[in-house]
């Protein structure tokens, strides 16, 4: 599996005008939906047993560390 480190969730971009405004990062908005393709696959081939000990966790690498 190919790993990748999460993006930032915003970006500053300079306007014509030369000022700068804060935008959501198209890299993270496709890497967030990635990440929970991922993680939903791990859970739905967990047992019962094992998906309440990760059930909290927000990303698919900390469940992967955590049953690793």
């Amino acid at each position: 599996m190919e790993s990748s480190v999460e993006p930032a969730p915003m970006i500053t971009v300079k306007k014509p005008d030369n000022t700068e405004e804060w935008v959501e990062n198209p890299a993270y908005v496709q890497w967030i939906a990635q990440d929970q393709q991922v993680l939903s696959y791990l859970l739905s081939s967990m047992t019962r047993e094992i998906q309440v000990q990760v059930s909290s966790l927000e990303h698919a690498s900390e469940v992967w560390k955590s049953v690793s």
